[in-house]
């Protein structure tokens, strides 16, 4: 799964949208077929959990904006194990595309946002801007056959107030069967991008500004 290999094949076992991964049609199947991808949530990504909560109030003003801070993975644990004792089994390649695929899922997890609530990351006052700090706690590698489980990705995403104090804090989980590891997780954080935006679009009063 680390080998760079670039076929894809997602499976999910909920209502996703079936197709070659830049053209999809809307279906409910818990199948996957080679060159094809079946992807849960029906466009609805991961559902988020509050950890904890402010009053509805810190999001009432107006014209609100906010930035998403870059994905902390100081205590990410991979298949159980802190990363680097998970790294420390891998040759140099594999290390290497494993960073990579990090990389580029992260980049998928903010454009999801932004593409879901372009007002809301557009650039604004200091003042009415709340910061998006996402922390990545658990990859779990997984697999694509019918014994293996999906690959998992949960973090945490703390809100910070324009002031500096946690006004929200959101868990998140998602998972996904794909041919490559790549695959799974860059899927992964596409609907955790697309859970968060679901998070700012029914809590924030002021991003309907």
């Amino acid at each position: 799964d680390l080998d760079g290999n670039e076929r894809t094949v997602i499976a999910r076992v909920r209502c996703g949208r079936l197709g070659v991964m830049k053209t999809s049609q809307l279906v409910c199947i818990g199948v996957a077929v080679s060159s094809l991808s079946l992807v849960v949530g029906c466009g609805g990504g991961a559902e988020y959990t509050f950890v904890s909560r402010a009053q509805p109030t810190a999001f009432a003003r107006p014209h609100c904006r906010a930035v998403v801070e870059p994905l902390r993975q100081d205590g990410l644990t991979v298949d159980g194990v802190p990363e680097a004792a998970f790294l420390a089994t891998k040759k140099p390649k594999q290390i290497m595309t494993f960073q990579r695929d990090k990389r580029a899922s992260e980049a998928a997890f903010v454009g999801e946002i932004r593409e879901s609530q372009p007002n809301v990351l557009a650039r604004g006052d200091a003042d009415d801007t709340f910061v998006i700090r996402p922390t990545w706690t658990t990859w779990e590698v997984g697999g694509f056959t019918a014994f293996s489980h999906p690959g998992t990705a949960r973090i945490l995403v703390d809100v910070l107030s324009p002031e500096g104090k946690v006004v929200d804090r959101i868990s998140l989980e998602a998972g996904t069967k794909a041919y490559t590891a790549a695959d799974r997780m860059k899927s992964d954080f596409i609907d955790l991008g697309k859970g968060v935006s679901r998070y700012i679009a029914e809590n924030w009063s002021c991003a309907a500004h």
